[in-house]
């Protein structure tokens, strides 16, 4: 069975496990509500800079961050 996540859905429920709004990712992101929704949406492709800012607003190193979405079950 694969568990993995796409990028948006992890991002999502790493989010909602801090119980942040969108208002909060995008504020922390310096990005538009709408393009934050975009992201969890998995409608716009993440450029790995992006990806590290995400992982730092998470406090999470960037390799971790992506191996959460890859197997969410070991949080």
């Amino acid at each position: 069975m694969n568990s993995t996540l796409k990028f948006g859905d992890g991002i999502r429920m790493l989010r909602q496990m801090k119980r942040w709004s969108q208002e909060d990712m995008a504020y922390e992101l310096k990005m538009s509500l709408a393009g934050y929704s975009k992201i969890e949406r998995n409608i716009t492709d993440v450029k790995y800079s992006r990806i590290v800012q995400i992982s730092e607003v998470f406090k999470m190193k960037p390799s971790s961050l992506l191996s959460f979405i890859e197997n969410p079950q070991l949080v």
